[in-house]
């Protein structure tokens, strides 16, 4: 599944599970994520997504355009932030959407819904991912 909508919401329920659960560190990012906000060899929580952070992150051209439509979303125009307004809407929309093999790349997304599915594991999805210090200070080479 490669819909744009659905990789602007995960991109979000990225950035809002990492933000909450500081046990997770920069290497838990997927690094196409984690390039967005690397600065200064870190990143600081906490994490902001901006259209164009979400454009950066996702290769959508027209991330609040894909995910307007959705009625948990929600657009500041004066600091160009997404937003969920309502994120267990949100979660139920992009776990419906999903499937285990899908959050095998995403360590943060894997450590808050392996209770969802049966297949996800957290410390898998981790030793999958890349650490900053391999792909060239949080670049998304791989």
């Amino acid at each position: 599944m490669n819909d744009a909508d659905r990789d602007v919401v995960e991109f979000i329920l990225t950035v809002d599970a990492y933000d909450e659960n500081r046990t997770l560190t920069p290497d838990d990012l997927p690094a196409r994520y984690r390039s967005v906000f690397y600065v200064d060899g870190t990143i600081e929580r906490p994490l902001t997504v901006t259209v164009e952070s979400a454009r950066e992150a996702t290769g959508v051209e027209e991330p609040w355009d894909a995910i307007s439509g959705l009625m948990f979303t929600e657009h500041s125009e004066f600091d160009d932030t997404i937003s969920f307004t309502q994120p267990e809407m949100a979660e139920e929309w992009f776990l419906d959407r999903i499937e285990a093999d899908d959050l095998s790349d995403n360590p943060v997304l894997a450590a808050e819904y392996d209770e969802e599915f049966e297949d996800v594991d957290y410390e898998t999805a981790r030793a999958h991912n890349r650490p900053a210090r391999a792909t060239g200070r949080g670049s998304t080479r791989c």
